[in-house]
């Protein structure tokens, strides 16, 4: 499979998906290197394939805390290739990623597979109630973070009313901190909608 233009390549790779998941399903091992961006379409594919995905930056390794952090490490694997792999046409011992990969052992690799199974289902979007899934998870850290922020900035009755019947105002404060830190997590998925 060949892309010949960037501008043309979702439109290209169309009818191309369910061979690329057949692909990612029979594989390994799965490169994903940087795109255009850290978070690609084709990481989430590759875990959800049941796929080693191999990272090349510290970056992606960062990417959704809250669905792939927790179990992270142990399902894939972060290699740094120097940047003279990239300027140089010369083999370097370093630059030679199949090798790199062929020292894991059966085990540690059965290891990964058993995890990316165990957990993958946080990256994906199920179409019904599914305990666990991607949306789940957001709604989770979401309540997480607003019980941490209303110990923070306890809600305030308004002015001039009865305690009783007071109606509560949560803080400004609180309210801007959960709708970044939701809005962090959420650009990262936002593709995948």
């Amino acid at each position: 499979m060949i892309v010949r233009s960037d501008a043309h390549a979702a439109e290209e790779l169309k009818d191309e998906t369910a061979h690329i998941m057949k692909s990612k399903r029979r594989s390994t091992f799965c490169l994903e290197p940087p795109g255009t961006t850290f978070a690609r379409q084709s990481l989430v594919q590759s875990i959800l394939s049941g796929c080693i995905p191999v990272i090349f930056d510290k970056q992606q390794d960062n990417l959704f805390p809250w669905h792939w952090g927790p179990w992270r490490k142990g399902s894939r694997v972060l290699l740094e290739v120097p940047k003279a792999c990239f300027a140089s046409e010369e083999a370097l011992q370093d630059c030679d990623i199949i090798s790199q990969l062929r020292t894991l052992s059966d085990k540690r690799i059965l290891g990964m597979q058993k995890k990316i199974a165990r957990s993958a289902h946080a990256l994906q979007y199920a179409l019904g109630d599914f305990e666990g899934d991607a949306l789940d998870i957001i709604f989770q850290e979401v309540r997480k973070i607003a019980k941490e922020e209303e110990a923070l900035f306890p809600p305030r009755a308004v002015e001039g009313a009865e305690a009783e019947d007071a109606p509560l105002r949560s803080s400004p404060e609180s309210n801007t901190f959960i709708t970044n830190a939701a809005q962090r997590e959420m650009a990262q998925h936002e593709q995948y909608l």
